[in-house]
This record gives structure tokens, C-alpha cells and sequence, in this order.
């Protein structure tokens, strides 16, 4: 498996489009990427994400930002 996190922190509900470029492209290269917000989304921008992402995490915009990477790599056995 190829893992990529992505950080994410936006001004807007709305996921810019150059992310949802980026991360299509994480995945046409064969990447499982994980996307880690510190931002409410709507539910479109959610629903953007997640059809571009194995996996979505929404969670408050709390602690460093070291905290959104060890969520998301907790989230993945990474002994494979």
C-alpha cells in the first residue's frame, strides 16, 4: 500500500479546487490517501473529498498541526 496524508485547513466549507485536484491525482498515481480536515465542511465539499479519498477525517481545529498527521497515520496499521 501507498499512503498519503493530506492536511487540510480551509477558510470555507467548500474544498478548493486545487485540493480536489491534487489528492485526483494522488490517487490516479496509486496512492490510498487518507484527507485530515481541521475545517467544517459542507456536504458537498464532503462528499468531494470522500470520492477522491480512501478515507475522510473531519476534527476541531484543536492542538498543533502534528495532531491532523497522527490521527490520520493512527488510523492505518502501518506494519504492512
Amino acid at each position: 500500500m501507498r499512503l498519503a496524508l493530506y492536511a487540510h485547513y480551509g477558510p470555507c466549507p467548500q474544498v478548493a479546487r486545487y485540493v480536489l485536484h491534487y489528492v485526483r491525482h494522488l490517487r490516479a498515481l496509486g496512492f490510498e490517501t487518507c484527507f485530515v480536515s481541521n475545517s467544517p465542511l459542507s456536504r458537498a465539499g464532503e462528499s468531494e473529498i470522500a470520492a477522491c479519498c480512501h478515507r475522510v477525517i473531519l476534527r476541531d481545529n484543536l492542538g498543533f498541526d502534528f495532531s491532523m498527521w497522527q490521527q490520520g497515520l493512527s488510523a492505518y496499521d502501518l506494519r504492512q
